[in-house]
């Protein structure tokens, strides 16, 4: 199910399921994360990372993965905000 998801409904799941779970703090979500966050999830992540990101999650939880999304999000922001 989770690669029907991920190949067939594309990056509008990549980006909910990403999107979900990437803590943005007080200021809430801009313009500019909500760009920031697409070329995360398609060209950082992609669909074999968000289906290992599931795999984890399944064998373990939410946190876990959360925690593991916003690590790789603040990398790929000190990487390309820069």
């Amino acid at each position: 199910m989770w690669i029907k998801r991920i190949v067939i409904f594309g990056s509008g799941f990549r980006y909910s399921f990403i999107l979900s779970r990437v803590n943005f703090g007080c200021k809430g979500l801009t313009n500019r994360d909500k760009i920031l966050i697409k070329l995360f999830t398609e060209f950082y992540i992609g669909n074999d990372g968000v289906f290992v990101l599931k795999l984890i999650e399944h064998n373990s939880n939410a946190i876990v993965v959360s925690s593991l999304v916003n690590k790789m999000w603040e990398q790929f922001k000190y990487d390309h905000c820069n």
